[in-house]
């Protein structure tokens, strides 16, 4: 994660956005990030560009915005 734009996360990958490549990862960083499965992290919109929307699905979500909090503010 890199920062901060309004109130979007700049999240910065190395996958490149072939067949889906860098969606994947995407996934996939998010997923280890908050400790969450795989199948709890979902890409609502954006599948081909830049900009994309994600669902995180969590019993608790204060924790998932307190980790993000907590990882931006260290940054």
């Amino acid at each position: 994660m890199v920062g901060l734009h309004g109130n979007a996360i700049i999240i910065s990958l190395t996958a490149l956005p072939i067949e889906g490549r860098a969606n994947t990862a995407l996934v996939a960083f998010l997923s280890h990030f908050f400790k969450l499965p795989r199948s709890a992290v979902a890409l609502e919109s954006g599948t081909k560009s830049r900009g994309k929307r994600v669902r995180i699905i969590t019993p608790d979500p204060t924790t998932v915005i307190h980790q993000l909090e907590q990882y931006l503010s260290q940054s």
